[in-house]
This record gives structure tokens, C-alpha cells and sequence, in this order.
């Protein structure tokens, strides 16, 4: 079994329309009371959650919580891998868990890993009680953010969308 404690729970508090503090709130009392140690952050924009999670991953989190979509779960991957993998490490080097506690709609990671995408409490209680799934990453060369002078390769879990779906989801 893996250790799950310490954990640190990643919020967005504007993830589904403003549900995101709600659901941590909920996550958080169930792994309080299950006795974890629980910390805390809140992104303030987009990127933040990039710079959350590699501190958190610094300061010895065992399971590193995205609460939010499948956008602050990618921003909270990329903090804590995106380093060591372009750098060609392999695995079996120390890292926290990745999880997610899932908040909006769409959830499409969670969803592939039969996470609760309507219970924030139940998904709680899955990190505490489920198995580890390994997963693949897929890493993207030349990504760049609209306003980044310069391309650089990012990190995705579950799906890549180009051409019609990447235009899409930029407009939204």
C-alpha cells in the first residue's frame, strides 16, 4: 500500500461555477476524520496550480489533490512531473500520488478512473481506500500558453484535443 498522508488538497474555488470550495470542504472533513493530515492552497489563476503542486510535491506531500476539472487536474500533473520527465528520468523516483477530487462537468479523467464525479465525500474516501491506478502521460512539444513568447512541451493524462476540438476549447 502506498502512504497517502500527507495531503495536499490543490482548490479552485471557481471550478463548476463556484463549487470547487464547496467540494473541498466536503473532502477535507472526510480525510480530517479519517485521521490525515490534510494541508491546504488555492490557485488565484490560471498557472497557480502548476506552482502549488511542485511545492507541495517540495515539501513532502504524499498525495497531491487537484479539486477542480480536468484543467487545474492538468496544471497539478504538470507541477509535479513535468520536470523530471523531460529531463528523461524514468519511474521509481519519488513523487506524491496524483488524485483529484472532481468538481464541474466535464471530469473526463475522473470519469476513466471510476472516481465519484457528483460526491466530493465519496471521491475523498476513494483516495483513502481505493488502489493507486498507474497511468500513461503524454507529453505535448511546442505548447505554450496564448500570451508565452516561446513553445514549450507540456504535459497531458487523458486526451489531447487538436485542430477543430483544440480551436473549441480555447473559445470557451
Amino acid at each position: 500500500m502506498l502512504p497517502r498522508d500527507p495531503i495536499h488538497l490543490i482548490i479552485n474555488e471557481r471550478a463548476g461555477r463556484g463549487q470547487g470550495a464547496r467540494a473541498a470542504a466536503l473532502a477535507e472533513g472526510v480525510l480530517v476524520r479519517r485521521g490525515a493530515h490534510v494541508d491546504v492552497s488555492h490557485t488565484q489563476g490560471p498557472g497557480h496550480a502548476v506552482e502549488l503542486a511542485r511545492t507541495a510535491r517540495e515539501r513532502g506531500a504524499a498525495v497531491v489533490v487537484a479539486v477542480g476539472g480536468d484543467g487545474t487536474l492538468h496544471e497539478v500533473a504538470n507541477g509535479l512531473l513535468r520536470g523530471e520527465l523531460l529531463r528523461g528520468e524514468k519511474n521509481g523516483a519519488t513523487r506524491p500520488v496524483l488524485a483529484q477530487i472532481p468538481v464541474g462537468s466535464g471530469n473526463d479523467y475522473a470519469k476513466m478512473l471510476g472516481i465519484s464525479r457528483t460526491d466530493p465525500a465519496q471521491a475523498a474516501a476513494a483516495l483513502l481506500d481505493g488502489p493507486a491506478h498507474p497511468v500513461d502521460v503524454g507529453i505535448l512539444e511546442g505548447a505554450a500558453p496564448r500570451d508565452a513568447p516561446d513553445a514549450a512541451p507540456e504535459l497531458f493524462l487523458n486526451n489531447l484535443g487538436l485542430a477543430f476540438a483544440g480551436d473549441a476549447n480555447a473559445r470557451i
